[in-house]
């Protein structure tokens, strides 16, 4: 199965005058838990991208054509009280690119997801999100997708094996997950 991450984050400034430009890590360890034999991954990471990032979005994505993509949101804005830009709309317009050229299944998790979950989730409209530590359930995840299960049913057989570890808890279109599971980061992605 061909994977696309995406890191949306695009704001380089802390309080707009920091620079500061992190490499997208939790994406690198998600990818990390993914099994490469039977899937083929591809980061794009938005930070360095001009001006042009959809543009970017939709080549990578008619390009690499990924039947599921992934997206971490790092922060909800650049965290200025000066000049707050906010984070959401980038990434629903990333989704909304995305959604006019592929079918792709698509997944929203990142720390910024993790804090408000339903409310990130109802804005930028993927169809699946994981709220907490990502990597396992986004491989289970993947393992759903990828033998043709739909949404309910995904939701259902990850919640189900979460009980079974006693670590996540099911909600409406996403998934929570409670407990850190130590992933090894996929460095060749970055």
């Amino acid at each position: 199965m061909r994977i696309l991450l995406i890191a949306t984050n695009r704001h380089n400034r802390v309080m707009s005058r920091m620079r500061a430009q992190p490499i997208p890590i939790g994406l690198a360890y998600v990818a990390g838990h993914l099994d490469r034999s039977r899937h083929e991954v591809k980061l794009v990471d938005l930070m360095f991208a001009d001006e042009n990032y959809l543009d970017e979005v939709e080549r990578t994505v008619l390009d690499f054509k990924p039947e599921l993509v992934g997206i971490s949101i790092r922060n909800l804005s650049n965290h200025s009280y000066v000049d707050p830009q906010w984070q959401l709309p980038i990434t629903r317009s990333v989704i909304e690119r995305i959604r006019t050229i592929s079918d792709a299944t698509i997944v929203c998790g990142g720390p910024a997801f993790s804090i408000m979950p339903q409310q990130v989730f109802d804005f930028v409209q993927p169809d699946l999100g994981i709220a907490g530590d990502a990597g396992e359930t986004f491989a289970e995840l993947v393992n759903r997708v990828e033998i043709g299960d739909r949404i309910g049913q995904i939701l259902e057989q990850i919640a189900v094996k979460a009980a079974a570890r006693d670590d996540m808890i099911q909600a409406t279109g996403f998934v929570e997950t409670a407990h850190f599971h130590q992933p090894v980061a996929d460095h060749a992605l970055i």
